[in-house]
């Protein structure tokens, strides 16, 4: 063997992390956890887990598998938010694991039982239907509405009364919490940026400027080849720069949507102050100021 092939196989194999040890300690933890579940044990045993979800990125099986134990274990101690911050992180990040049908249903239980919002669990319950059609239906029930007539029905009431009233919030609450949940559990289905989309839009006609942006913001990383991305860029400018005081962001995110896509759809006072931001600077101070709205 040449010596530059030996030093990069020595190199390949130092490097190479040892899955089966932490494995090992893994189930040692679990083991003395069940034996004496008592809060400096689970916090070792969640550390480990996030160790090796930290390590090995690419091991959606296990890392699924452990972020799904580590929101159990969290629910077991009643610290609700991080339990269900784990579990949709499991979701967003290993969803080709096969334990994901499992993951789910923990997600309708935190929904329904300690989350208490019966509502979004029994939409989560159809989605996953939709998403796991071969799968057994652990809840065996029938929901009143489909799927479709449920969301419009929620976002009818979102639209409905001006000034919003308390039913339009909670409405929404319901509304954007199932988009989000169809993105989550229904990644591949054709009505994933859809929903997210109006969301989007339902959040941003509330005023809820910071939630709509979150669900643009999905789809211009999960979804930027959709149909929905294009749109979906101008109200994110339009969010940053009119509502959230982010002006140079707002600048950055026009010029990026005119270089893909021109300008199409570019308000005019936009395309004229991305002109003049295009005129050097020695030019620009000789030219008459412009009034933009």
């Amino acid at each position: 063997m040449k010596k530059g092939s030996f030093l990069l196989l020595l190199l390949l194999t130092s490097c190479q992390p040892d899955r089966d040890q932490f494995d090992r300690r893994i189930l040692r933890m679990e083991a003395a956890f069940a034996a004496a579940p008592d809060t400096q044990t689970a916090s070792q045993l969640l550390a480990t887990y996030f160790s090796y979800v930290g390590r090995f990125p690419e091991d959606h099986d296990k890392n699924s598998r452990y972020l799904y134990r580590a929101a159990a274990l969290e629910f077991q101690q009643n610290h609700i938010t991080s339990s269900l911050e784990l579990t949709l992180r499991a979701l967003a990040d290993h969803y080709s694991a096969e334990n994901t049908p499992q993951v789910v249903q923990f997600l309708v239980f935190l929904y329904e039982s300690p989350l208490d919002q019966p509502e979004v669990a029994q939409i989560i319950q159809q989605l996953f239907r939709l998403a796991f059609p071969d799968d057994p239906d652990p809840w065996q029930t029938e929901a009143a509405n489909p799927l479709s007539v449920r969301l419009d029905s929620l976002e009818q009431v979102i639209y409905r009364d001006s000034p919003p009233q308390a039913d339009t919030y909670a409405a929404a609450d319901v509304f954007l919490s199932s988009c989000r949940m169809y993105a989550l559990v229904v990644p591949g289905g054709r009505q994933a940026t859809e929903y997210l989309a109006r969301g989007a839009k339902a959040a941003y006609h509330l005023a809820l400027y910071s939630k709509s942006l979150e669900l643009l913001e999905w789809i211009a990383i999960s979804y930027p080849a959709s149909s929905a991305a294009q749109e979906s860029m101008l109200l994110r400018a339009k969010i940053l720069g009119e509502h959230l005081n982010r002006q140079e962001d707002a600048r950055k995110l026009y010029s990026e949507y005119r270089q893909q896509y021109g300008d199409k759809l570019l308000p005019p006072d936009i395309e004229e102050k991305l002109l003049v931001d295009s005129i050097p600077n020695q030019l620009r101070s000789n030219r008459r100021p412009l009034k933009l709205q």
